[in-house]
């Protein structure tokens, strides 16, 4: 009881705060990073059609169009449909859990791998209610939660029991999932066709462009900072939500080249590594912007679609149709 009051309060305190610190333009600094391409003509790589990267251990995982990659100590490893179970080669998300299993979302359901046996899961043998599967996120239990491209919803399988959760059985604002992400607090993130919603697992707030400084409901791109900053790419640009403030980073009042932002990471020192839709990389530390695109730079192409950064620190920087670009 004491702790859905707590949550009820903080409810009253996000929806009522929609105020914006306001954003002077910085200057941008030009690309001097040099990066090394990964192509199907200088690697394994199977496709220049790259949707996710992930880094575990000593392990690159890679999701292509394709199929799936694993890379230790410089060995690849192509998984595809012709010499593993997996249903489709279009592999849209790959993710880890705590027992070392990989989980793989495809656009024909989704994959568990326990490094020797594979398990499918789609909508003829599971609850799942589409094979289409977006975006995955594990928590603090190693539950797998799930996002769906536009009719799914989330869904939450805790290696037992199918949890669908949609408009209409639940506070999620919109079935179109764009991205997922966990907290070491338990908090769940989703970023939806309807705005960003949190879920507690008991209680759902949902953050829009009418309730908040949100600048736009199409969400992507999640990123926490020091477990207390988020940071949000949507279609409008780059929010910023902390201590109950919005602060959006856009075209029009910072150097960022693009109101499509798609994947965010933050790194030491708090900088952020964001890419877009159509316009490369920016590398932000609070300060100063730095934009690499194909003009200013040898990164392979201006369409980000995933970022990873490896134990020696360089970030791995996927494309939607150049291969991957790494630099330091």
């Amino acid at each position: 009881m004491k702790t859905t009051l707590i949550y009820s309060c903080l409810i009253l305190c996000f929806l009522s705060c929609k105020k914006k610190e306001p954003i002077q333009p910085l200057p941008t600094t030009a690309s001097k990073e040099v990066f090394e391409v990964l192509n199907t003509q200088n690697s394994n790589l199977p496709s220049n059609k790259v949707n996710d990267i992930l880094m575990h251990q000593s392990e690159v995982w890679i999701a292509t169009e394709e199929g799936l990659c694993r890379i230790e100590n410089n060995i690849w490893t192509v998984y595809n449909v012709s010499n593993s179970p997996l249903p489709s080669q279009n592999i849209n998300v790959v993710k880890v859990d705590a027992n070392n299993h990989v989980w793989i979302g495809t656009d024909l359901g989704l994959v568990k791998f326990d490094r020797v046996n594979w398990s499918i899961f789609n909508t003829s043998n599971s609850d799942l209610p589409t094979n289409k599967i977006r975006s995955i996120a594990i928590d603090v239990d190693d539950v797998i939660w799930i996002g769906t491209f536009t009719n799914g919803g989330v869904i939450k399988y805790d290696g037992t029991n199918w949890q669908v959760f949609t408009p209409q059985n639940s506070g999620l604002p919109n079935n179109s999932i764009g991205a997922i992400s966990t907290t070491s607090q338990g908090l769940l993130w989703i970023g939806t066709g309807g705005g960003l919603t949190s879920f507690n697992g008991a209680n759902w707030i949902t953050f829009n462009q009418t309730n908040s400084g949100l600048p736009n409901n199409n969400v992507y791109a999640i990123a926490t900072e020091d477990n207390n900053i988020l940071w949000v790419g949507t279609n409008g640009g780059l929010s910023k939500f902390e201590n109950n403030i919005w602060q959006t980073y856009n075209t029009t009042n910072s150097d960022l080249p693009s109101n499509l932002v798609r994947p965010i990471i933050v790194v030491e020192n708090g900088v952020k590594w964001i890419g877009t839709q159509n316009k490369g990389l920016v590398k932000y530390d609070g300060i100063n912007w730095e934009i690499f695109d194909i003009e200013n730079s040898n990164i392979s192409g201006n369409i980000i679609t995933s970022i990873a950064i490896d134990n020696s620190g360089k970030k791995w920087i996927a494309t939607q149709q150049n291969g991957i670009s790494i630099v330091e």
